[in-house]
């Protein structure tokens, strides 16, 4: 399969562009704009735990994909959840881990990673007065040295933010 090939499959490249902006613009490839489409246009969409046929075939779907998805990354279908985007998902894990702190507390991040896993550890450190601490890389290889993450380990350090990717 060639590059040409593969961008066809992707509708939203049409226009010329090449979207270099990563998980803030991901374009949907043609079998999930279909199947998605196939799905809101069916009479099958309702919310999950409802007392109505449609409910318990949305939650039988939601369940079969979550196994899949656990399948694919080697892990439970109990491990696997789905939020609206990457951002509202670490947004409301930052919540509740932060919901016990008392300030003081430390995270460290980088500038390396995409603002999804950043931005919410900033919110939590303003509301809880935790400390946010960023770890440097090298910015002629972009290569994030472990020693400078365990430079800012301290003992009041209570989540290391680091994507092994962005």
């Amino acid at each position: 399969m060639t590059l040409p090939d593969l961008r066809h499959r992707f509708p939203g490249l049409a226009d010329g562009w090449v979207r270099l902006d990563g998980p803030a613009g991901t374009l949907p490839v043609d079998l999930a704009i279909d199947a998605v489409h196939a799905y809101l246009v069916s009479s099958a969409p309702a919310n999950v735990g409802g007392c109505f046929e449609a409910s318990a075939r949305t939650g039988a779907l939601v369940d079969d994909v979550r196994a899949e998805v656990g399948r694919l990354l080697g892990a439970g279908s109990s491990r696997v959840i789905f939020g609206a985007s990457s951002t509202a998902l670490v947004f409301a894990f930052t919540r509740a881990l932060a919901r016990q702190w008392k300030g003081g507390e430390r995270i460290v991040c980088t500038r390396l990673d995409h603002d999804s896993n950043v931005s919410p550890w900033l919110h939590v450190a303003d509301d809880t007065g935790a400390v946010v601490r960023f770890a440097g890389f090298d910015t002629s290889t972009g290569r994030l040295p472990v020693e400078a993450i365990e430079s800012l380990l301290t003992d009041r350090t209570r989540w290391v933010a680091v994507t092994g990717a962005s």
